[in-house]
């Protein structure tokens, strides 16, 4: 660290003092930084200590061999010497008494079963809706005979493995059949499958929308959306979800797809290369219809 250097006038004379890199043959511990122009003490950083050797750094080069000296003999930078010879020698590991260790693989024990009963009950989801099976019965109460496709999926999944029934049966903390434990773990499904769908997307060359409109149950109107392109030299298609518009007219549904898909293509729009839609005129339509706006 030669830019440590300092100078001081006596009388008509002028004094300066450069700072001497032997110092760090001498004392191992010494440390320099050349932004700040200063000398500190490596184990003192690492631990703690004075602010001179920790902070602000040393500066002022007079009697700096007494300085070094008597930091070098101080308690403190003994204990902190000390520490960082031994840092990474000992496995902590080992000084861990049985009682813990025995607890902690308990713990790991429990969240491999938490994981493997809810990687069963995810799998019951997601056959019922591979097969476009409603997961809900009409009553879904212990003693009704129709509870439903999902509940009934995960009675014979019980009866085939022990593991799950044995959860089932004795688990007073979470069980994962309510209906809001169904539709929490149906949204987990939806964002690890659009995270999938994203990074696809990403990668392809070019992209398109289908655009169709329905109604649910509750006869409340919506939009599909679709994603279609090319991937692994295959063409796929992608569901990307149900659009609850703000009205029925040809703006309101360009606004709806707008914003759901120009996150989704960020700054390469010019990746979307082709738009298809139902046949109904304020979809479709020649001149005023959502395919010919903006």
């Amino acid at each position: 660290m030669k830019g440590l250097i300092n100078k001081a006038k006596k009388g008509k004379n002028e004094y300066i003092r450069h700072f001497n890199t032997d110092y760090y043959a001498k004392h191992k511990w010494l440390c320099g930084c050349d932004i700040k122009l200063a000398v500190y003490c490596f184990p003192c950083l690492c631990f703690g200590g004075g602010i001179s050797w920790t902070k602000t750094g040393v500066t002022y080069l007079g009697h700096l061999s007494e300085k070094i000296k008597k930091h070098e003999n101080s308690f403190k930078h003994l204990q902190n010497e000390a520490n960082l010879k031994v840092l990474g020698t000992i496995n902590i590991f080992d000084k861990i008494d049985s009682g813990y260790k025995i607890r902690i693989q308990r713990h790991n024990e429990e969240i491999d079963k938490n994981r493997y009963i809810l990687e069963k009950i995810l799998n019951c989801i997601k056959f019922c809706g591979q097969h476009n099976l409603p997961l809900r019965g009409h009553n879904e109460k212990i003693n009704s005979n129709n509870k439903g496709v999902f509940l009934g999926v995960i009675e014979l999944c019980k009866n085939l493995d022990v593991s799950l029934r044995s959860h089932f049966e004795n688990s007073k903390v979470f069980k994962g059949t309510s209906k809001t434990i169904q539709n929490d773990l149906l949204d987990c499904i939806l964002l690890v499958t659009r995270k999938q769908i994203l990074l696809e997307i990403e990668t392809a060359q070019f992209v398109s929308i289908i655009v169709d409109e329905t109604t649910d149950i509750s006869n409340m109107f919506q939009l599909v959306i679709v994603f279609r392109y090319e991937l692994k030299g295959q063409p796929v298609e992608r569901f990307w979800g149900f659009l609850n518009p703000d009205g029925h007219n040809a703006e309101s549904l360009t606004s709806t797809i707008l914003s759901e898909i120009n996150p989704i293509l960020k700054n390469t729009p010019n990746k979307l290369i082709a738009q298809s839609y139902d046949g109904a005129a304020v979809m479709s339509g020649q001149k005023s219809g959502v395919n010919v706006r903006d």
